[in-house]
């Protein structure tokens, strides 16, 4: 089985037999959804590839090959009635570089313009009656020309623009909200684009448009240039457009399997378990990792990142077999530039705390258009606006609605989970030194054990940077995030956090993932509580003062450990009849009095 990793070509994808799942049924369903169209999903989903589905499909020089790429597709048998009837061209600004000033930017996107249009004529040049005129400082003359040529053949237009917000989001994470307003202001150059390019679809060659990105900000930016696009990213039928589904998992696996046995250059015992008990493993491996994406709430089908699936499974295969000592993609982090913009609002921290402590936000919609101006206006500094910023970004994903009917939000999986945790903790020990002294504090916990050393930490270097504003709302789930910060260590662990089982929500689980049990490392299952100091009859000076042993004789205490211990004995079972007698858990409550105390007791 050859490996698309990393591959968002189609016809590099088919010509080279790489593996791939159909997707060629949407095709009537895109044409019958619009002429222009705006698909959006959070980075590394898909989306180009996509694009380039669509290229080959209706490219009008690709005809005598559609039996080469398209057999064996759903598409292949049922083809529409534009199959091949396109001239077709690409714009892909996320090859655009922003880092220069406004006039060097503009530059950039004409060049690149420019360039494909120059790749346009010597691509279709046995097709072409008239010469297409190149302006160096006008892309968008040069595209006039191209569509009067193109209206002398007789056929029209179809133009692919992948990453068309790439700007915005250079824009952001730069801090450069100036540059940006100039490039989509009335004489802005991005506006004039796609207000050139709405006046070319009446009659003058441009029929359709596919446009793909991240969030709408830019489409709302350059209002009436742009406001021909319909926005099908939550339309039912495209909830599984890009993305893996469930059984689609369940194949890859076994497929994947069946072509590492049949390869020579690997041992003969690869699957020294069986090749059933692997498929499981890795299976519920991608389950807890990779699932969780859900972008319609007309049903329920939930979608894996494909470039995480790919990329795990890549790793394996150079690792014959064996799982990598990363399950994360780090070509992912980049978002967190992204997160950190967020955090920069007022509302920002307390939202990602939030987020961390509950998994999920209510918001009365997703907000389907936003421009810049209203990222930084106070005003829009909201949880609707936020929440969809994030909802955008692949940082949130939808839930069930609410009773109340608001739409709810939740963070789709732990590799989207370990992005919050890893920025969090810049604002929760914002001291490098002292988060290192943290980190060796929990590698004590984690191998031998020792939760003292990290409940003595917590409570003199964490406890104190809390500030009012973060107490007023605090409980255990608070606690569990300070943790989860600390803990934090998919390398070694599958992190199990508040995810639903049938006795409610374990707080924190670490299972020690198979490939590393060979390590002095334990499972660990910890029950998190909270008491408010004002609950208790005593004044804070006198909790500070006071030895464990006295405040677990508080009756308030004692309620709480008692209700923990409950808790931790329906999830240690749950979890040791899901994950086998491998597990060995070590259980500890955790009690937190207000910021003043931490209590833990092995239980």
């Amino acid at each position: 089985m050859k490996n698309p990793y990393a591959v968002s070509d189609f016809e590099d994808i088919r010509i080279n037999d790489y593996y791939y799942i159909d997707r060629t049924n949407k095709i009537g369903f895109i044409e019958g959804a619009g002429k222009y169209l705006l698909f959006l999903r959070p980075r590394r989903f898909g989306k180009s590839l996509w694009l380039t589905t669509l290229k080959n499909y209706y490219d009008i020089a690709k005809a005598d090959d559609f039996e080469k790429l398209f057999s064996g597709l759903w598409i292949g048998d049922n083809p529409t009635p534009l199959q091949n009837k396109y001239f077709v061209m690409e714009w892909d600004f996320s090859c655009i570089d922003c880092s220069g000033d406004i006039k060097e930017v503009k530059s950039s996107v004409y060049e690149h313009i420019n360039n494909t249009i120059e790749n346009f004529v010597s691509y279709y040049q046995q097709m072409l009656q008239a010469k297409i005129k190149i302006v160096p400082n006008n892309a968008m003359s040069s595209f006039s020309s191209l569509l009067s040529a193109v209206r002398q053949t007789g056929h029209k237009l179809y133009l692919f623009i992948d990453e068309y917000d790439n700007f915005a989001n250079e824009m952001i994470a730069r801090r450069r909200e100036h540059d940006y307003f100039t490039m989509t202001a009335l004489d802005g150059f991005m506006k004039t684009i796609f207000k050139v390019l709405k006046y070319s679809t009446k009659g003058y060659g441009l029929d359709r448009m596919f446009l793909t990105g991240v969030i709408p900000i830019l489409l709302s930016d350059v209002t009436s240039g742009a406001n021909i696009n319909t926005d099908i990213h939550i339309f039912p039928n495209f909830a599984d457009l890009c993305g893996f589904t469930d059984e689609e998992i369940k194949t890859l696996i076994k497929d994947f399997a069946s072509s590492m046995e049949k390869n020579p250059m690997f041992p003969s015992n690869i699957f020294p378990k069986g090749k059933e008990i692997w498929i499981d493993n890795l299976y519920n491996l991608m389950k807890n990792l990779y699932d969780g994406y859900l972008f319609t709430n007309f049903f329920e089908k939930r979608i894996y990142n494909p470039s995480l699936v790919m990329y795990l499974l890549r790793q394996i295969e150079q690792f014959f077999g064996k799982l990598p000592e990363n399950l994360i993609d780090h070509n992912l982090v980049a978002d967190k530039s992204r997160l950190e913009f967020i955090a920069d609002m007022d509302i920002g921290k307390d939202l990602i705390l939030e987020l961390n402590q509950n998994k999920t936000i209510e918001i009365s919609k997703i907000k389907s258009r936003f421009g810049l101006n209203d990222m930084i206006t106070e005003s829009y500094k909201d949880r609707t606006f936020m929440g969809s910023y994030l909802y955008f970004m692949g940082m949130l994903t939808l839930g069930p609605k609410s009773r109340s009917g608001k739409q709810v939000l939740k963070i789709p999986n732990p590799v989207t989970q370990s992005l919050y945790i890893d920025g969090i903790s810049r604002w929760l020990i914002p001291d490098i030194d002292k988060r290192e002294r943290g980190l060796h504090e929990a590698e004590k916990f984690t191998t031998r054990g020792q939760l003292e050393p990290l409940r003595n930490y917590i409570e003199q270097q964490v406890f104190p940077n809390f500030h009012w504003r973060d107490r007023r709302w605090a409980n255990e789930l608070t606690i569990k995030t300070i943790f989860m910060t600390l803990l934090m260590d998919d390398e070694n662990f599958l992190m199990i956090s508040e995810r639903q089982s049938r006795s409610g929500y374990a707080d924190l689980a670490m299972l020690v993932r198979p490939d590393r049990r060979e390590f002095d490392l334990i499972d660990i299952l910890i029950e998190f509580k909270f008491i408010k100091t004002k609950d208790l009859k005593i004044n804070k000076k006198k909790i500070k003062n006071s030895s464990d042993a006295e405040l677990f004789e508080l009756s308030e205490v004692e309620e709480k450990l008692k209700e923990a211990k409950e808790q931790a004995a329906k999830y240690s079972k749950e979890l040791l009849d899901e994950f086998g007698d491998i597990v060995n858990l070590q259980t500890f409550a955790v009690i937190s009095i207000g910021f003043e105390r931490l209590l833990y007791k092995k239980i």
